[in-house]
């Protein structure tokens, strides 16, 4: 079985205003059909530029991106991405946002609405259908903003630090929310995040990205289950320390 994602020698330059950066070099990772991998990494070491990158709306500049064993020309419905800011349309509804993307792939009326009403119910939102982006809350919006990338049905999902914004209840009840949606549907997920404790509560695995220019420092596989005395075991700690010294916490 092919890995669903697989970046092989990855790097990207960019021009800034200085001359040219290297955002990332030699990046080798992959995620396997369901897997659920946490990126970490301190901020400008280009987590983002590689999920970009993942999601084809960046091309590199070295090495190459495979989803499903086919390289990656461009974004494609297979991979999903979910961003820190919702980028909800905000003419639509909760129930048009989730419909847009079955909308794009020619599904009929019914279908969509069908679609939506089971996945927005998915999300804890069944109430929320017929409200606009700008009377939902912003754990709301990020509820339906997930539910949109999800009606996609991707293989793939890719997101950028969704629950950066959020307080630290709502935080915890999307994480809860997040593993609940994934256990049932078992898309492949790349997840990124600063936050480590995050990381250990979500992954299967967690990957450390180093400072600017980027490069993955190691790969560690997380101690299930994700109960309060596996929190406390002393292999998580041990894994929380190395992540922790990693960034430079």
């Amino acid at each position: 079985m092919s890995a669903a994602l697989e970046l092989r020698g990855v790097g990207f330059n960019y021009l800034s205003r200085r001359g040219p950066v290297s955002a990332l070099v030699g990046v080798d990772l992959t995620l396997a059909p369901s897997e659920f991998v946490c990126l970490l990494g301190p901020s400008g070491g280009g987590k983002s530029t590689l999920l970009a990158l993942a999601a084809g709306l960046l091309a590199p500049t070295a090495g190459q991106v495979f989803a499903h064993g086919r390289p990656v020309p461009g974004p494609g419905v297979e991979r999903g991405l979910v961003l820190q800011k919702h980028a909800l349309f905000p003419w639509r509804t909760a129930r048009g946002n989730v419909e847009f993307g079955p909308r794009l792939k020619g599904s009929s009326a019914p279908e969509r609405r069908r679609c939506a009403e089971e996945l927005l119910a998915a999300v804890g939102l069944p109430e929320c259908a017929d409200r606009y982006p700008s009377a939902l809350s912003e754990g709301q919006r990020q509820r339906v903003a997930l539910a949109r990338a999800l009606a996609g049905e991707p293989e793939i999902l890719l997101m950028d630090e969704p629950f950066a914004s959020l307080d630290a209840l709502t935080r915890r009840q999307m994480q809860e929310l997040l593993v609940a949606v994934w256990t049932q549907r078992r898309p492949s997920v790349l997840f990124v995040t600063h936050d480590v404790d995050e990381a250990l509560t979500l992954g299967d695995r967690v990957a450390v990205l180093s400072a600017c220019p980027g490069r993955i420092l190691f790969t560690r596989g997380v101690p299930r289950p994700r109960d309060a005395a596996a929190r406390l075991a002393p292999e998580t700690a041990a894994l929380r320390a190395e992540c922790l010294s990693a960034l430079g916490a």
